[in-house]
Order: C-alpha cells, then structure tokens, then sequence
C-alpha cells in the first residue's frame, strides 16, 4: 500500500537541510581530519543539497530519500558519516516520514 505524500517539496526540503545536511557542513568544516578527507565530505553533503534542490515533486525527494536507505552508495554514506558521527538520512527517518505522510 502507497501512502500519500501530504509534504510539499520545500518542507522536505527544508526539514532535511535544517536537521540534516546545515548541521554537517558545519560540523564538517571543524572535523581534524586530512583535507582531502573532509574535503570529500563537504563535496558530498553539497552534491546532495544540488541534487535534491533540482527535484520537481515532493515524490522525487521521497524517492531519493529512501533510495538512499537502502542503496549500496547510500550505506556507504551511511558508514562514512558515522565513522565521523554526523547525521544521517537514518537519524532523522522517523520525523522525516511524520511530515512527508502527516502522521
């Protein structure tokens, strides 16, 4: 069964970049690790926020979303944003699913 997506895109939007992607980048910068390293994290965390930006529809967010749950490239993200204790699209799935379906 499909659930509705009652969530425009700007609320996901904007929910996944105040509780996820701002907190990292900031936390990013002041991480004291090599440069190439923290450069990488940066370029990924800027490369989602383009990404998502470029949707059309809250059903693409969605999609990208949970793709990236489950997605070999997604666990990796997962992993390496663990490894230095940020957030991750897991931290926040029950809030994010709350605003997208309204429940």
């Amino acid at each position: 069964m499909c659930r509705k997506i009652v969530a425009t895109k700007e609320q996901l939007f904007n929910f996944l970049y105040e509780q996820v992607w701002a907190k990292n980048l900031e936390k990013e910068e002041k991480l004291n690790i090599s440069p190439s390293e923290k450069a990488k994290l940066i370029e990924g965390t800027k490369k989602s926020i383009e990404r998502v930006k470029n949707f059309n529809s809250a059903e693409e967010l969605v999609s990208f979303f949970f793709e990236a749950l489950v997605s070999v490239p997604g666990k990796n993200r997962f992993r390496n944003l663990k490894k230095y204790n940020l957030i991750s699209f897991e931290d926040v799935k029950e809030e994010f699913e709350k605003i997208c379906y309204g429940e």
